[in-house]
C-alpha cells in the first residue's frame, strides 16, 4: 500500500486486478504446480497459454528438480495428438509419441553433463529446458491420467552412492590380494566371492564357518565386509 500511494496515489478495482496479474508472474512455483502446466500443453487452471518463453520460465522455477520430474511423469498422460487417430493405431501412435519425449530426454541429459561437468557451459540451460521438458512436454501434452510422482532417481542416486562407497571399500581392503580396480573387483570378483562365502555356511551350517573365516582372512575383509559383499548379492546360484 505505501507502494502504491508513492507512485499511484490512487487504487481502484481495475488497479487491483492488475497488481494482482503481475504479483502471478513472480510467485515462484513448487515442481508439483510446474510439471502439470508442462504436461496440459501450455494451459492449466484458468486456461493461460504459456509461449516458449514462459514455459522456459516454469522450468527455471526449480531447474534442478523439473527436468527429474518430467523424467519420472512423462508417461502420465493420454496425448491429445491422439484424438482422431484411429483406435487401432493409437497405441502405435503412443509409443511414437514417447519415443520422441524419451529421445529428448535423452539428449538433456548431454546437455546437463556439458552444463555441469568442467566445461562449465551454463549459457545453455536455456536449451536444456527445451530439451529436458518443453519437447517432452510438447510431444505428450495431453490429459494427465494419474498423480505426479516424485522423482524417484533422487533415491536411487543415493542408493548408488551407497554402493559405490561399499565397493570403494571392498577394494581397499582387498588390493593387495586382488590388485584390481572397484570396476573389475565388481564384474570379476563379487560372483565368486558371494559363492564361496556363502556355500560352506548354505551346505554345512556352523561347521562351514571356520571355511568363511579363512577366506575373509585371505583377502583381508571383515565381519561388515561379508555383509556387504552379500548384500550385493550377485552371482550364480546353482548350489
Amino acid at each position: 500500500m505505501s507502494n502504491v500511494a508513492r507512485t499511484q496515489g490512487h487504487l481502484d478495482f481495475n488497479d487491483a486486478k492488475s497488481i494482482q496479474e503481475s504479483w502471478k508472474k513472480e510467485v515462484v512455483l513448487k515442481p508439483f504446480d510446474v510439471l502439470p502446466r508442462l504436461l496440459s500443453g501450455g494451459s492449466y487452471g484458468n486456461n493461460a497459454q504459456y509461449n516458449l518463453n514462459d514455459k522456459i520460465g516454469l522450468y527455471f522455477n526449480d531447474m534442478d528438480l523439473t527436468p527429474l520430474m518430467m523424467h519420472e511423469n512423462y508417461r502420465a498422460t493420454r496425448p491429445s495428438k491422439l484424438n482422431g487417430v484411429p483406435s487401432s493405431q493409437q497405441k502405435l501412435r503412443n509409443l511414437e509419441l514417447l519415443d520422441i519425449a524419451a529421445n529428448s530426454i535423452s539428449e538433456s541429459d548431454l546437455v546437463n553433463n556439458a552444463i555441469r561437468s568442467g566445461e562449465q557451459q551454463w549459457s545453455l540451460l536455456p536449451f536444456h529446458a527445451v530439451t529436458s521438458c518443453i519437447i517432452p512436454g510438447s510431444a505428450i501434452c495431453g490429459q494427465v491420467t494419474s498423480r505426479i510422482n516424485f522423482a524417484s532417481w533422487l533415491g536411487q542416486n543415493s542408493k548408488a552412492n551407497k554402493y559405490n562407497r561399499i565397493l570403494q571399500e571392498l577394494q581397499y581392503h582387498s588390493s593387495t590380494k586382488t590388485m584390481t580396480n572397484n570396476q573389475e573387483l565388481r564384474l570379476t570378483y563379487l560372483p565368486f566371492l558371494t559363492q564361496i562365502l556363502s556355500k560352506p555356511l548354505v551346505e554345512h551350517k556352523n561347521d562351514g564357518i571356520d571355511d568363511v573365516l579363512k577366506i575373509l582372512d585371505e583377502y583381508y575383509f571383515t565381519k561388515e565386509d561379508w555383509d556387504n559383499i552379500m548384500e550385493f548379492g550377485v552371482g550364480p546360484r546353482d548350489w
